[in-house]
């Protein structure tokens, strides 16, 4: 009788077919649809290595998922340097199983913005200046026709016209099942000509991520465009994980220091006041449970102190009840993350909540740190 294969080998050999899979998707131009479902896949793998306690697979397997969400989360195919380094990350796990010579790959890699407005002056001068970025800007007159006719390609960014306000929030879930889904994540900007505040209100209501003013000068317009489909900001990102688990506050920190994030770690309740002063982050990850003062005292206290009302809180729980959620964000919390955090919804959610930290704090004069 044979003796049954250790889970790890097991593990192994589904990670060494897993990049077999990786070559045909570049070898074929990488598909979206084929990319998504290898994203998926290895995200499940990345959990079974950790369960498993394969400290060396877990780390292999976990840096490629990372990479794969630092170009993948924007709709983004790989560049030739992006694919060599995919080669040298999975010639750890299966030597000699990338080819070397790949496809080109026949898709632009140009950023895309859609526009949902009926203002053809505004997109005819948006779409000059946001050419000479390299941006392409796709319009539709109105929400009805954004939804009859989606627009295709890589789509970083949808700005809806204020004047389409009515018909989006009446239409918001088909609008977001073809471009906020989960494998597309676009941002939503909504222009406003009045700058009411009842009409602020009632576009963040709506599923805005944020609110611009259009004014007769286009050029504040433009920069905040380019700034919120172009990736990276000028300097990292800030992030504080406050968390008593050591080996998930090393997860959290292992995955955004590969995306350039600065983080650092408060295991003590009693650090995280003084961190907050000291570090400045523009995003908080804070466990729900920790000893001696839970997350929501916590993130009270955070909001008490100078600048705190500014800065993205995130919990961290391993609850899954839909009232924890609701309780949270009464609570002052800005998202909420279900334990484990698979690492490119991590890097995705981190990464959008410092971006509108960081653009609030430069609108109100105090800028980054």
């Amino acid at each position: 009788m044979s003796e049954p294969t250790p889970p790890s080998t097991g593990l192994h050999a589904m990670a060494v077919q897993w990049v077999q899979q990786l070559n045909l998707c570049l070898q074929r131009g990488w598909p979206l649809d084929l990319a998504l479902a290898l994203q998926d896949t290895l995200d499940a793998l990345v959990d079974a290595t950790d369960d498993a306690g394969d400290a060396r697979l877990f780390e292999q397997t976990l840096a490629i998922s990372v990479y794969l969400s630092s170009f993948m989360e924007e709709g983004r195919h790989p560049d030739d340097t992006q694919r060599d380094h995919l080669r040298l990350l999975c010639e750890a796990i299966a030597p000699g199983e990338i080819s070397a010579s790949i496809q080109p790959n026949a898709h632009p890699l140009e950023r895309g913005v859609l526009l949902v407005s009926a203002d053809d002056a505004l997109a005819l001068h948006l779409d000059e200046a946001l050419r000479r970025h390299g941006i392409q800007l796709i319009v539709r007159s109105s929400v009805d026709e954004a939804i009859a006719d989606p627009a295709d390609g890589i789509l970083n960014l949808v700005v809806v016209d204020a004047n389409e306000l009515t018909d989006f929030s009446q239409r918001s879930r088909t609008f977001s099942q073809i471009y906020r889904h989960p494998q597309r994540r676009c941002a939503l900007h909504v222009l406003t000509r009045s700058g009411d505040l009842n009409e602020r209100m009632f576009a963040l209501r709506a599923g805005a991520d944020e609110v611009l003013r259009l004014g007769d000068d286009l050029t504040p317009l433009v920069r905040s465009i380019i700034e919120a489909v172009r990736p990276g900001p000028s300097e990292p990102y800030r992030v504080l994980i406050v968390d008593d688990d050591r080996s998930q506050s090393m997860f959290c920190e292992a995955v955004l220091r590969s995306q350039n994030i600065d983080t650092r770690v408060a295991s003590d309740a009693r650090q995280v006041e003084t961190e907050v002063r000291d570090f400045q982050p523009e995003v908080v990850l804070l466990d729900l449970h920790m000893p001696e003062v839970d997350g929501i005292e916590m993130a009270a206290r955070i909001r008490g102190l100078p600048g705190g009302e500014l800065l993205s809180i995130v919990f961290l729980s391993g609850d899954h009840e839909k009232d924890v959620r609701f309780d949270v964000l009464a609570a002052g919390g800005d998202d909420y993350f279900t334990k484990p955090i698979p690492p490119r919804h991590l890097v995705t959610g981190v990464i959008s909540r410092a971006r509108r930290t960081r653009a609030l704090a430069q609108r109100l004069g105090q800028g980054a740190k």
